[in-house]
């Protein structure tokens, strides 16, 4: 009999998986890796980005407490040139609570390596965010989120299955048991 998983949580395995996951272990992104990101591209991703931050702190009035949070920060290398980038702008900079959500260890090291010279705490939950006004940045972020996948054919909801044949993988519709959740 084949056992079929739900494609969320085929794609939160071979992600996130610690002993296998492709985030976990090793650093997919750089020369070396599988992608590049644009923080890697240019300095002037992240530079953009910077400005973006002290013009909308300003908007808001200057708040004295203000939290910059990145999720799934990569190499650190935006947050890296975000904070080297408003080293100018010193109420801005007193001003900043700046966060790094990550799940991955070995993206941590690196992250914390690169970032040293700055002030950034780590993070693995929301709750460990104070109450501040709050920006998030999210570069590529959900493009590595495990997500559902429904398709609906004759009045009749199915979700997309992984199932696994002779170390091959197929796709699979199966009805889904949520379908009143679409009416």
């Amino acid at each position: 009999m084949e056992k079929a998983i739900p494609l969320d949580k085929f794609i939160e395995h071979s992600l996130y998986d610690k002993k296998k996951g492709y985030y976990i272990n090793k650093n997919p992104i750089g020369k070396r890796g599988d992608f590049i990101t644009s923080p890697q591209i240019s300095i002037h991703f992240s530079e953009m980005i910077a400005i973006w931050l002290v013009g909308f702190w300003e908007k808001l009035g200057k708040p004295k407490n203000l939290n910059i949070i990145e999720l799934g920060a990569g190499t650190g290398e935006m947050m890296y040139q975000i904070n080297k980038s408003t080293n100018n702008f010193k109420q801005f900079k007193q001003s900043c609570n700046f966060y790094i959500l990550e799940i991955s260890p070995e993206l941590i090291k690196i992250q914390k390596k690169k970032n040293s010279s700055y002030k950034i705490k780590w993070i693995d939950n929301f709750k460990n965010i104070e109450k501040n006004p709050s920006i998030f940045l999210a570069n590529e972020f959900f493009d590595s989120l495990p997500v559902k996948h429904f398709s609906r054919t004759n009045n009749e909801w199915f979700e997309k299955y992984i199932i696994k044949k002779k170390n091959k993988y197929f796709f699979k519709k199966k009805i889904s048991s949520n379908r009143k959740d679409f009416r």
